[in-house]
């Protein structure tokens, strides 16, 4: 996986924060390529476009953003992503805020969200929404990394779900990481809750070896070695 950032001083922080994972280079459309592959293991070429709030909302108002996705799907990209970065809510009159104090009054909360919405809906874009450009950057890779496999290879869509024994439920609902690790093969609820201890996030969990998996309570190498290949 090797991911590309733009050299433009804008994106600096995005650089630093995908550290090693990514190289810097300039970049004539997106703020991020990387290549991924899709149904059959065709190649894909993904580019994404990292937005923070004020500078969307400029979008939204002037069309810019549309004219860069146009622009990379004329360049041969197959898969777009905008990522729009910072916290938002409304005042009063349901305008805009940025940040919690920042008012942004040429534009209604409604009309923003719609504005993200249309971009799903009608152009096909996947929107991802962070809150500081170190989650822009968690985001970037996770994506990346789901796209390194084909959707065929992805099981979390065609899991049958199955309801925590009573012993489990008596005690509260399982975390999400808990029900996560309980869909892999050879993981009940009580090795899933030793995964959870040593692994506290899917990332880690995915990102974990076959040794690490298997030093986990419970869990053998021909257990291991099944969720590696689960995840991969």
């Amino acid at each position: 996986m090797s991911l590309i950032v733009t050299s433009h001083r804008n994106d600096r922080p995005l650089a630093r924060a995908l550290g090693g994972h990514a190289e810097t280079q300039h970049l004539e459309y997106g703020d991020v390529n990387f290549f991924g592959v899709w149904s059959g293991g065709t190649p894909i070429a993904v580019s994404v476009e990292r937005k923070r709030v004020p500078d969307l909302v400029q979008c939204l108002h002037n069309g810019r953003l549309m004219a860069q996705l146009q622009n990379s799907l004329s360049a041969g990209f197959d898969l777009q992503a905008v990522v729009v970065e910072g916290e938002v809510s409304y005042d009063v009159d349901e305008y805009l805020v940025y940040r919690r104090r920042r008012c942004l009054p040429e534009t209604k909360f409604l009309r923003y969200r719609e504005f993200l919405l249309e971009l799903t809906l009608y152009c096909g874009v996947q929107v991802i929404e962070t809150r500081n450009v170190q989650e822009t950057a968690d985001r970037i890779l996770i994506l990346s990394h789901l796209l390194q496999r084909p959707p065929e290879r992805h099981s979390g869509l065609k899991t049958i779900y199955s309801e925590p024994p009573p012993m489990v439920s008596l005690l509260g609902r399982p975390s999400l990481m808990r029900r996560i690790a309980h869909q892999l093969p050879g993981v009940g609820w009580s090795r899933a809750e030793a995964i959870e201890q040593v692994f506290p996030t899917v990332t880690a969990l995915i990102n974990a070896t076959e040794k690490e998996l298997a030093a986990v309570d419970g869990i053998g190498k021909g257990t291991a070695r099944d969720i590696r290949e689960a995840v991969e």
